[in-house]
C-alpha cells in the first residue's frame, strides 16, 4: 500500500472521525470531502428498486473488473461510480464502507441485507476458492435469464393489462355517468322494464352509492398481494391455491421448475453442498408452498437420500424433471441435468404464456364489447317500447 493512492468512502459524524478511522487502518489523508446524500423520491425507495436487470449490469461489470486483474476493493469502488439505480448505488456504498473495514464482500452483503440469498452463497463459495470473477460471470448470466423472462412476460401483458383498465374505466363511466341520465325518464315511463333494464338500473344505483368501493379495488388488491408476500401462512394458502389451479398451475410450476433447478444448478457448479443448495433454492422460488415442502427434504438429502428420490416425494416436479435429475445423478453430471431441465421448463413456460396472451387479448374484446352491448341494447330497448306505446 505504500506510496499509493486510494480513494474512498467512509461513514463518520464529522471530518475528525474520518481521520481517526484511517490513521488506525495506517493511511493519511490527502483530502477529505464531504458527500451529502440527495433527498428526493428515489431516497425513500418509493420509485426507485433493485431490479434483475441492475444485477446483472452489476455483475456482469465487477466480473469484467476482476478478469481485467482489478483488485477486488478498488474494482468494487470503480463498478460503484457505473451504477445508475440510485438504491443499488446506496447498497454498494455501503458495502465498500463494510469491505473497507475488514469485512468480505459476501459478509457485507449479507449485512445490508438487500441482495439475493442466492448472489451471496454463490460470491461466498468464489470468495473460498478464488474464483470470485468466474462466480460474479455465473450471477450475471443467471440474472440476465431473469430479466429477459420477465421482459417477455411484461411485453406479453401490456396490451390486455391496459385493455382491462380501459374496459374497467368505460364501464365506470357509463354506469356513473350516462346511465343516470335515463334514470328519471324511465322512472316516469308507462311501460314495464325489461328484466335486464331493470338489473342495469340496479348496478348503476350500486356505482353511484358505493363510488367509494370502486376506487379502493385496486388498493385492495394490493394489499392482499402484500400481505401474501409478508404473512406466510396467508401466503402458503394463496400459493396452494394457485398451484392447484386448472391453467395457471402448470404455468407457475414450469417457472418454478426452471428457477429451481437454475439456481440449484448454479450453486452446486459453485462448490456448495446440495442439502445447503436446496435450503437457498427454496427461498428462490418465491413461492411460500414450495418454499416449505423444499425446506422439509433438506434433513433427508443429509441423511443420504438422493436428490431425485427426495424431490419425487414432494409431488410438485414432474416426473420428466425427476428422471433427468436421476440421470445426471448416475452419471455424475447433476449440474449440467439441472441447467438442461430449466432450458426445457423456460421454453415450456414461455410457450405457455404466449398462448395465455394470444387468448386473452380476443377474449378482453369479447368481455368488453359484450359489457358495451349489454348497457347499450338494456337502455335503447324500453326507449323503442315508450315510443311504441306513445305512438
Amino acid at each position: 500500500m505504500e506510496g499509493k493512492e486510494i480513494e474512498g468512502i467512509i461513514q463518520a459524524s464529522d471530518k475528525k472521525e474520518v481521520v481517526n478511522q484511517l490513521r488506525q487502518r495506517q493511511l493519511f489523508p490527502i483530502s477529505i470531502r464531504y458527500i451529502k446524500k440527495a433527498r428526493n423520491l428515489n431516497s425513500l425507495n418509493l420509485l426507485s428498486n433493485i431490479t434483475s436487470k441492475d444485477l446483472y449490469i452489476f455483475c456482469k461489470q465487477y466480473a469484467s473488473m476482476l478478469r481485467a486483474g482489478v483488485p477486488p476493493v478498488q474494482g468494487l469502488y470503480m463498478t460503484i461510480n457505473q451504477i445508475s439505480n440510485p438504491l443499488l448505488k446506496a447498497s454498494l456504498e455501503k458495502i465498500y464502507s463494510l469491505v473497507q473495514e475488514g469485512y468480505t464482500l459476501s459478509q457485507a452483503m449479507r449485512k445490508d441485507n438487500k441482495f439475493p440469498i442466492i448472489l451471496i452463497s454463490t460470491i461466498e463459495a468464489g470468495e473460498w476458492s478464488g474464483t470470485l470473477d468466474i462466480s460474479f460471470d455465473r450471477m450475471a448470466d443467471y440474472f440476465e435469464k431473469q430479466y429477459k423472462t420477465n421482459q417477455k412476460l411484461c411485453k406479453a401483458l401490456a396490451y390486455p393489462i391496459f385493455l382491462t383498465i380501459t374496459s374497467i374505466l368505460i364501464v365506470y363511466f357509463l354506469m356513473r355517468m350516462v346511465v343516470p341520465q335515463f334514470i328519471t325518464l324511465f322512472a316516469n315511463a308507462q311501460v314495464e322494464l325489461p328484466i335486464y333494464t331493470r338489473i342495469l338500473l340496479g348496478i348503476s344505483h350500486f356505482f353511484i352509492n358505493n363510488s367509494i368501493l370502486f376506487l379502493l379495488f385496486l388498493p385492495i388488491i394490493y394489499l392482499i398481494s402484500r400481505l401474501a408476500k409478508y404473512h406466510r401462512s396467508f401466503g402458503y394458502f394463496l400459493d396452494s391455491i394457485l398451484l392447484k389451479s386448472p391453467y395457471f398451475g402448470n404455468l407457475i410450476n414450469k417457472v418454478i421448475s426452471a428457477r429451481f433447478n437454475r439456481t440449484v444448478a448454479i450453486l452446486i457448479s459453485a462448490g456448495i453442498s446440495i442439502a445447503h443448495a436446496l435450503a437457498i433454492s427454496a427461498k428462490v422460488t418465491k413461492n411460500e408452498f414450495v418454499n416449505r415442502k423444499l425446506v422439509n427434504i433438506v434433513s433427508i438429502i443429509q441423511q443420504g437420500e438422493s436428490l431425485s428420490k427426495a424431490l419425487s416425494s414432494l409431488g410438485i416436479f414432474s416426473e420428466e424433471i425427476i428422471n433427468f435429475i436421476a440421470i445426471g445423478e448416475e452419471s455424475g453430471q447433476v449440474e449440467e441435468m439441472m441447467n438442461k431441465v430449466a432450458d426445457i421448463c423456460e421454453v415450456e413456460a414461455e410457450a405457455a404464456i404466449d398462448r395465455f396472451i394470444a387468448l386473452l387479448e380476443p377474449i378482453s374484446v369479447l368481455i368488453l364489447g359484450g359489457m358495451i352491448a349489454f348497457i347499450v341494447i338494456s337502455i335503447i330497448l324500453p326507449i323503442f317500447e315508450m315510443y311504441t306505446f306513445l305512438g
